[in-house]
């Protein structure tokens, strides 16, 4: 049963809208015309710092699911998100469960489209969170279950908004990313209240920049994802 596909430019706020969600297997390729910044829905507002705002002319936006912050930059990443309905056999109860197919998925096509994994292959995680605090500051800095990582480094970051008539799930790839420019929208307050061995921006940059892999072909990597979520 293949999906509707479905291409939408805006802002980032307009693109996290739920506005365009029906309870349709549907795939939309989402295109933001200005950076910003999505905070995870359980994030405070105080999380960021006003003044690199400012410096960078973002927007903050609050998207409905969950994980940490998201410099949004446009060109330099495939933003995709995915719905299905209740209904469907993909539809699993379990939150953790119901990433899986899709991690699955994404896997596949980062092969076909002929990416080469650093680490000898790419792999699902399954299982517990990996650096639960840090990657609730910032989306990639940590992994949860059906994202896809190369060794250590995500590749696929999924989050997932869940009503009774339909899940959406969020995926982002990175082509370009930087994690200094990330790490610069974290507020000093939020950098203050982490208890692990990262405290100070320098460590924070140093752990992201090894915690995220990019692709090269993400055009190729997006046609190959469509292709393979229609014989879901």
């Amino acid at each position: 049963m293949s999906f509707a596909r479905h291409r939408r430019s805006g802002s980032v706020a307009d693109l996290h809208q739920d506005s365009f969600i029906v309870a349709e297997r549907a795939v939309h390729v989402l295109e933001p015309t200005a950076r910003g910044v999505a905070l995870g829905s359980a994030q405070r507002d105080d999380v960021v710092d006003p003044a690199a705002l400012a410096r960078t002319g973002r927007d903050v936006t609050r998207r409905h699911s969950g994980g940490g912050l998201v410099a949004i930059n446009p060109g330099e990443m495939l933003w995709v998100d995915v719905t299905i309905p209740a209904t469907d056999r993909l539809w699993n109860d379990d939150v953790g469960v119901a990433f899986l197919w899709l991690g699955e998925c994404w896997r596949e096509a980062l092969l076909a489209a002929g990416e080469q994994p650093t680490s000898g292959g790419y792999v699902v995680h399954d299982g517990s969170p990996v650096e639960r605090e840090l990657g609730r500051l910032i989306c990639f800095a940590g992994a949860g279950a059906g994202e896809v990582m190369d060794g250590s480094a995500k590749v696929v970051g999924l989050s997932q908004r869940r009503t009774r008539e339909w899940a959406r799930f969020q995926c982002l790839v990175h082509g370009a990313f930087d994690a200094t420019e990330s790490v610069e929208l974290v507020s000093d307050t939020a950098l203050s209240g982490l208890s692990g061995d990262v405290r100070s921006r320098d460590e924070f940059a140093e752990h992201l920049t090894g915690a995220v892999a990019t692709v090269q072909r993400p055009g190729i990597v997006l046609d190959r994802f469509l292709d393979l979520l229609d014989e879901r």
